[in-house]
């Protein structure tokens, strides 16, 4: 039995009710918004600390069907690759929409849950006492002609719900499915398609979103060493020869930091190298992975010696993806790794026997 404990809810009982009825007709969307000011995490996004409870629900509202599309767009603010804030949008068959709104960077609590229907409106707002919890918005529109929709004036209708504890009834009725044999409301089927929803909003906000990464181009030198460097008159030199000539950058270095910088001879010294030392680099997405391959680019295996120790850094083992070679991903990767992995760790025994003590 999974743990979505909003299903167990009497307030989402009483809504299936209503919806049993015919009282909302025919569903056409659905807005779900969890907001709060923290709990802030590192180890999962907002997405998917807040929002399976709200798919869950929004699925079972739908007759537990998947949506054809899933669509989710989000930022992140304060860690980076976690997402403070996302919103989902849901696109079922018979073309019911709804959106996921989900944040722990918003000044006040909100849990509300909107279900517009084709005859009425049903509000599910969980920080309002019990007796106001549900409320039911009859006829909200009226048609001139048959052609021109006026909002209706009426005033909501609290629906009355019998005040229970969601918890309790959740144990229970894991209980009664334990004595009885039966499959429970959120069984392993239930929350597979949560999962589904989950995953396919996660590739989503991969796909469609962006990242930002700084890299440093010359993790040997510190700002002031490159800023005295690059301090020096470049008299009719090209930009691009003289930082080959002072910083010994590749021109492909020089090429990231005039596509991070398009101005980027009008920076002075100190501005010039603070900007090698962190060049942003704009990442808005992957190969898939039948292109995938061991990662070009690296340390060539020119700088280093036979222990896979850099010649330059005396200490300092590389081995893995760390090392410039390709290969195809899976057993070929894997064993090469794992084999320059040893094998830089045998070099590194060495040399540290080889040290004076």
């Amino acid at each position: 039995m999974v743990g979505h404990l909003l299903q167990h809810h009497p307030v989402m009982q009483a809504l299936h009710l209503l919806l049993a009825r015919g009282e909302l007709g025919k569903i056409q969307y659905i807005t779900s918004n969890r907001l709060n000011l923290g709990k802030i995490r590192r180890e999962e996004n907002a997405l998917w600390s807040f929002a399976p409870h709200d798919i869950s629900v929004i699925l079972s509202l739908v007759g537990s069907q998947l949506p054809e599309t899933v669509r989710c767009m989000g930022g992140e603010y304060l860690n980076h690759g976690i997402a403070d804030t996302t919103l989902t949008f849901l696109h079922f068959a018979g073309d019911i929409r709804a959106h996921v709104y989900v944040s722990w960077l918003n000044p006040f609590k909100e849990q509300k849950l909107t279900v517009v229907g084709s005859n009425g409106i049903a509000v599910f707002d969980d920080t309002r006492p019990w007796n106001e919890k549900l409320l039911l918005y009859r006829q909200y529109l009226t048609w001139t002609n048959g052609q021109i929709p006026t909002p209706s004036k009426a005033k909501a209708e609290p629906v009355v719900v019998p005040e229970a504890e969601p918890l309790r009834a959740e144990c229970q009725h894991f209980l009664t499915c334990c004595h009885e044999r039966r499959a429970p409301l959120t069984d392993g089927a239930e929350g597979l398609r949560v999962l589904q929803v989950l995953q396919a909003a996660q590739q989503s906000l991969e796909r469609d979103g962006e990242a930002v990464i700084a890299i440093d181009l010359m993790p040997d030198k510190s700002v002031p060493t490159l800023a005295q460097r690059l301090s020096t008159s470049r008299g009719k030199q090209s930009l691009a020869n003289f930082l080959r000539k002072t910083t010994r950058l590749s021109p492909a270095a020089v090429s990231l930091l005039r596509e991070a910088e398009r101005s980027l001879a009008a920076l002075n010294a100190e501005q010039l190298a603070a900007l090698i030392k962190a060049v942003r680099v704009r990442l808005v997405g992957v190969q898939d992975i039948a292109n995938a391959i061991s990662t070009a680019g690296g340390v060539s295996f020119a700088a280093l010696d036979a222990r896979f120790m850099l010649r330059r850094l005396p200490g300092v083992f590389a081995a893995g993806e760390m090392l410039d070679w390709e290969a195809p991903t899976g057993g070929y990767l894997l064993q090469a790794s794992c084999s320059t992995g040893v094998a830089a760790g045998h070099g590194a025994l060495a040399w540290l026997r080889e040290r004076p003590a």
